[in-house]
């Protein structure tokens, strides 16, 4: 990777700062939630691929699919409130 391809979108970053000044919309709470989630279902894969006890596999498995449909959740009520555009 080169730095200095990326060093022109330096100006267009969060200033040092309160993050308070930045993060103050519900907007910004909802793709923060989403996110979250999103990491919850990466986190939930890669554990269900590491594990090697077929009972704790099984639970990951349960967890996995409630973490998706939260997601499922929270990404259909930001449509609905117009926080993120299909």
């Amino acid at each position: 990777m080169n730095l200095r391809e990326l060093l022109k979108f330096y100006p267009y970053s969060p200033l040092p700062g309160e993050s308070s000044e930045y993060r103050i919309d519900d907007s910004f709470l909802a793709g923060d939630l989403l996110g979250l989630a999103k990491a919850a279902v990466r986190n939930y894969g890669v554990a269900i691929t590491e594990t090697a006890t077929p009972t704790l596999r099984k639970v990951f498995k349960r967890q996995l699919n409630k973490t998706v449909s939260c997601h499922d959740v929270f990404s259909n009520t930001c449509i609905i409130m117009a926080f993120l555009t299909i």
